[in-house]
Protein backbone atom coordinates (compact mmCIF):
# COMPACT_ATOMS: atom_id res chain seq x y z
CA UNK A 1 0.00 0.00 0.00
CA UNK A 2 0.97 3.82 -0.53
CA UNK A 3 -0.34 5.30 2.79
CA UNK A 4 2.52 7.54 3.20
CA UNK A 5 2.84 8.64 -0.28
CA UNK A 6 -0.59 9.91 0.28
CA UNK A 7 -0.26 11.20 3.49
CA UNK A 8 2.45 13.20 2.31
CA UNK A 9 0.90 14.40 -0.59
CA UNK A 10 -2.85 14.89 0.55
CA UNK A 11 -3.42 18.30 -1.00
CA UNK A 12 -2.35 17.84 -4.19
CA UNK A 13 -3.72 14.53 -4.69
CA UNK A 14 -6.95 16.47 -3.34
CA UNK A 15 -6.72 19.16 -5.72
CA UNK A 16 -5.93 17.07 -9.06
CA UNK A 17 -8.91 14.73 -8.18
CA UNK A 18 -11.94 16.45 -6.64
CA UNK A 19 -13.20 18.07 -9.77
CA UNK A 20 -12.55 15.10 -12.19
CA UNK A 21 -15.97 14.79 -13.86
CA UNK A 22 -16.62 10.78 -13.63
CA UNK A 23 -20.18 11.25 -14.63
CA UNK A 24 -20.27 8.80 -17.47
CA UNK A 25 -19.33 6.16 -15.14
CA UNK A 26 -21.81 7.40 -12.49
CA UNK A 27 -24.50 7.00 -14.55
CA UNK A 28 -23.55 3.56 -15.76
CA UNK A 29 -23.07 2.58 -11.96
CA UNK A 30 -26.04 3.48 -10.56
CA UNK A 31 -28.47 2.30 -13.31
CA UNK A 32 -27.14 -0.81 -12.40
CA UNK A 33 -27.82 -0.61 -8.41
CA UNK A 34 -30.43 -3.44 -7.19
CA UNK A 35 -32.27 -0.11 -6.36
CA UNK A 36 -32.11 3.55 -5.92
CA UNK A 37 -32.04 3.87 -2.23
CA UNK A 38 -29.56 2.08 0.12
CA UNK A 39 -25.77 2.29 0.90
CA UNK A 40 -22.83 2.83 -0.64
CA UNK A 41 -19.37 1.84 0.25
CA UNK A 42 -16.55 3.90 -1.57
CA UNK A 43 -13.54 1.91 -1.04
CA UNK A 44 -10.72 3.99 -1.18
CA UNK A 45 -12.02 7.00 -1.24
CA UNK A 46 -9.34 9.42 -1.50
CA UNK A 47 -10.58 12.93 -2.13
CA UNK A 48 -14.21 12.40 -1.22
CA UNK A 49 -15.20 13.46 -5.00
CA UNK A 50 -17.53 9.69 -5.75
CA UNK A 51 -19.03 10.21 -2.35
CA UNK A 52 -20.07 13.64 -2.15
CA UNK A 53 -21.45 12.61 -5.71
CA UNK A 54 -23.57 9.27 -4.08
CA UNK A 55 -24.32 11.39 -1.03
CA UNK A 56 -26.07 14.18 -3.54
CA UNK A 57 -27.34 11.70 -5.31
CA UNK A 58 -29.58 10.65 -2.20
CA UNK A 59 -27.81 7.52 -1.36
CA UNK A 60 -25.88 6.69 2.16
CA UNK A 61 -22.07 6.78 2.24
CA UNK A 62 -19.82 4.98 3.83
CA UNK A 63 -16.37 6.10 2.79
CA UNK A 64 -13.18 4.41 3.48
CA UNK A 65 -9.51 5.78 2.98
CA UNK A 66 -6.27 4.53 4.24
CA UNK A 67 -4.66 7.83 4.23
CA UNK A 68 -5.38 9.78 7.36
CA UNK A 69 -4.64 13.14 5.49
CA UNK A 70 -6.77 12.21 2.71
CA UNK A 71 -9.44 11.69 5.14
CA UNK A 72 -9.07 14.74 6.40
CA UNK A 73 -9.36 16.51 3.37
CA UNK A 74 -12.68 14.22 2.34
CA UNK A 75 -14.36 14.30 5.54
CA UNK A 76 -14.51 18.32 5.05
CA UNK A 77 -15.62 18.20 1.79
CA UNK A 78 -18.57 15.55 2.29
CA UNK A 79 -19.74 16.55 4.99
CA UNK A 80 -19.01 13.05 7.49
CA UNK A 81 -16.88 11.41 8.60
CA UNK A 82 -14.50 9.10 6.70
CA UNK A 83 -13.60 5.81 7.82
CA UNK A 84 -9.63 5.41 7.96
CA UNK A 85 -8.83 1.61 7.36
CA UNK A 86 -6.89 -0.74 5.01
CA UNK A 87 -9.56 -2.13 2.55
CA UNK A 88 -7.80 -5.10 3.30
CA UNK A 89 -8.99 -5.49 6.62
CA UNK A 90 -13.11 -4.82 5.39
CA UNK A 91 -15.45 -6.84 7.44
CA UNK A 92 -18.93 -6.07 6.57
CA UNK A 93 -21.79 -8.14 5.81
CA UNK A 94 -24.68 -8.02 3.21
CA UNK A 95 -24.49 -4.24 3.95
CA UNK A 96 -24.03 -2.60 0.70
CA UNK A 97 -26.12 -2.17 -2.70
CA UNK A 98 -23.28 -1.26 -4.16
CA UNK A 99 -19.24 -1.10 -3.73
CA UNK A 100 -17.12 1.47 -5.55
CA UNK A 101 -13.53 0.92 -6.03
CA UNK A 102 -12.02 3.26 -7.93
CA UNK A 103 -8.14 3.16 -9.02
CA UNK A 104 -7.83 1.46 -5.13
CA UNK A 105 -7.15 -1.76 -5.43
CA UNK A 106 -4.72 -1.41 -8.28
CA UNK A 107 -2.63 -0.56 -4.75
CA UNK A 108 -2.45 -4.16 -3.61
CA UNK A 109 -1.04 -7.40 -4.57
CA UNK A 110 -2.36 -10.26 -6.27
CA UNK A 111 -2.85 -12.42 -3.56
CA UNK A 112 -4.52 -9.49 -1.66
CA UNK A 113 -6.39 -8.34 -4.40
CA UNK A 114 -8.15 -12.30 -4.26
CA UNK A 115 -8.69 -11.92 -0.82
CA UNK A 116 -10.09 -8.34 -0.96
CA UNK A 117 -12.41 -9.41 -3.35
CA UNK A 118 -13.57 -12.14 -1.49
CA UNK A 119 -14.31 -9.41 1.39
CA UNK A 120 -16.29 -7.18 -0.70
CA UNK A 121 -18.70 -9.71 -2.07
CA UNK A 122 -19.13 -10.61 1.37
CA UNK A 123 -20.03 -6.66 1.96
CA UNK A 124 -22.90 -6.96 -0.65
CA UNK A 125 -26.45 -7.20 -0.18
CA UNK A 126 -27.87 -9.99 -2.67
CA UNK A 127 -28.06 -8.49 -6.17
CA UNK A 128 -25.69 -5.63 -5.26
CA UNK A 129 -23.12 -4.37 -7.96
CA UNK A 130 -19.26 -3.55 -7.91
CA UNK A 131 -17.51 -1.15 -9.98
CA UNK A 132 -13.73 -1.64 -10.05
CA UNK A 133 -11.26 0.22 -11.70
CA UNK A 134 -7.73 -0.97 -12.40
CA UNK A 135 -5.28 1.72 -14.13
CA UNK A 136 -2.15 0.09 -15.66
CA UNK A 137 -1.90 -3.06 -13.63
CA UNK A 138 -1.78 -4.34 -9.35
CA UNK A 139 0.98 -3.92 -7.31
CA UNK A 140 2.84 -6.99 -8.00
CA UNK A 141 0.68 -8.84 -10.50
CA UNK A 142 1.76 -9.99 -14.21
CA UNK A 143 -1.52 -8.37 -15.16
CA UNK A 144 -0.84 -5.11 -17.21
CA UNK A 145 -2.94 -2.91 -19.43
CA UNK A 146 -3.83 -5.49 -22.53
CA UNK A 147 -4.30 -8.08 -20.24
CA UNK A 148 -5.84 -6.59 -16.99
CA UNK A 149 -9.48 -6.59 -18.08
CA UNK A 150 -9.15 -10.97 -18.79
CA UNK A 151 -7.28 -10.94 -15.75
CA UNK A 152 -9.56 -9.53 -13.21
CA UNK A 153 -12.53 -11.42 -14.58
CA UNK A 154 -10.69 -14.67 -14.33
CA UNK A 155 -9.98 -13.58 -10.85
CA UNK A 156 -13.77 -12.68 -9.80
CA UNK A 157 -14.89 -15.57 -11.18
CA UNK A 158 -12.41 -18.14 -10.28
CA UNK A 159 -11.75 -16.91 -6.84
CA UNK A 160 -14.65 -15.54 -5.77
CA UNK A 161 -17.33 -17.51 -5.30
CA UNK A 162 -20.24 -14.98 -4.74
CA UNK A 163 -19.43 -13.65 -8.29
CA UNK A 164 -21.86 -14.74 -10.67
CA UNK A 165 -21.68 -12.17 -13.82
CA UNK A 166 -18.20 -10.02 -14.94
CA UNK A 167 -19.40 -7.33 -17.59
CA UNK A 168 -16.82 -5.10 -18.41
CA UNK A 169 -17.17 -1.86 -19.01
CA UNK A 170 -15.07 0.37 -21.01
Amino acid sequence: MTKDYYNKNAQEFFNQTVKADMSELYDIFLKNLPCNQGKILDLGCGSGRDSKYFLDSGFEVVAMDISEELGKRASEYIGQKVIIQDMRELNYQDEFIGIWACASLLHLDEDEIIETLRKIFKSLKRDGIVYISMLGACASCMMIDTTVKEGIETILLEEVPQVQEVRLVQ
